[in-house]
């Protein structure tokens, strides 16, 4: 089954805005075993509402990525 720990966020004062900034680290895991990790961040004031994202998916979470392979990150 496929499972996302949440671990406790992170808020700090946005220098820009002077809002609160709070980052999320997320990892996933199907039956135990690590799939991926996310991080986002938002703000409570900034006038764009956007959240930024990474997001990494794949064998390459807990393992090496052989020289042959490669890897995307979005």
């Amino acid at each position: 089954m496929i499972e996302i720990e949440r671990t406790p966020s992170k808020e700090s004062v946005c220098e820009c805005c002077g809002g609160t900034t709070t980052r999320l680290t997320r990892f996933v895991s199907d039956d135990g075993d690590a799939i991926g990790v996310y991080y986002a961040a938002f703000s409570d004031n900034h006038p764009d509402s956007n959240v930024v994202v990474l997001l990494s998916l794949g064998n390459g979470i807990t393992t090496p990525v052989p020289k042959t392979e490669s890897r995307s990150h979005f």
